[in-house]
């Protein structure tokens, strides 16, 4: 783990080029260990500092314990697809989620059997939400740029989340959002979120 591994005694030995060669391998090799033990000491510290379980996902440790359960999976999943910008985005848009108590929970606790107003009402409070949030973070209309699988691979797996996670009900009213949102966005393109 720490030196010259055995296999190499011999070309360390053998002269000045080939031990100073040696040395800068077993240098990168060092560094990308400490790297690697400092992103984990940081992952722990976050972990501690924000209270969140043990199964955060990384990078969203802050507001982990005020994820719902389908919310962290749908980031677990967003941290294998999506590249590191585009899941700063998502951590923004989940912090200002979590602090504002917002339409979220809501949407998380309706029922299979959710009635007509009930879903209207979910996808009326969830689209100015939704729309700022595309306003903000454009890619998110079209995310292929800040993918880190194939496109195919990306959406494929996302979906099946999606399907997996959500009840008929919350699918619908997020189907709904997702046009109030359009609309508004149509209507109104400059429009930023009022701060309450």
């Amino acid at each position: 783990m720490w030196g010259v591994p055995l296999s190499q005694v011999g070309e360390v030995a053998g002269g000045a080029d080939e031990t100073a060669d040696a040395l800068r391998e077993v240098d990168a090799g060092l560094q990308a260990q400490i790297e690697h033990l400092q992103s984990a000491r940081a992952a722990i510290a976050a972990i501690l500092h924000g209270d969140a379980p043990m199964d955060s996902p990384p990078g969203f440790e802050i507001v982990a314990s005020r994820l719902s359960e389908t919310d962290s999976s749908l980031m677990h999943i967003s941290a294998q697809l999506f590249t590191a910008d585009a899941l700063a985005d998502v951590r923004r848009i989940a912090e200002a989620d979590a602090a504002e108590n917002s339409v979220g929970d809501m949407i998380n606790a309706l029922a299979e059997d959710a009635d007509e107003a009930s879903r209207e009402d979910a996808a009326a409070r969830l689209a100015p939400e939704l729309a700022e949030n595309l306003r903000d973070y454009p890619w998110m209309g079209d995310p292929a740029q800040h993918m880190s699988k194939s496109p195919h691979i990306t959406r494929e797996t996302f979906a099946e989340a999606v399907l997996e996670l959500y009840n008929s009900a919350q699918l619908d009213v997020l189907r709904r959002a997702h046009e109030i949102a359009q609309e508004l966005l149509e209507d109104h393109p400059r429009t930023t979120r009022q701060v309450t």
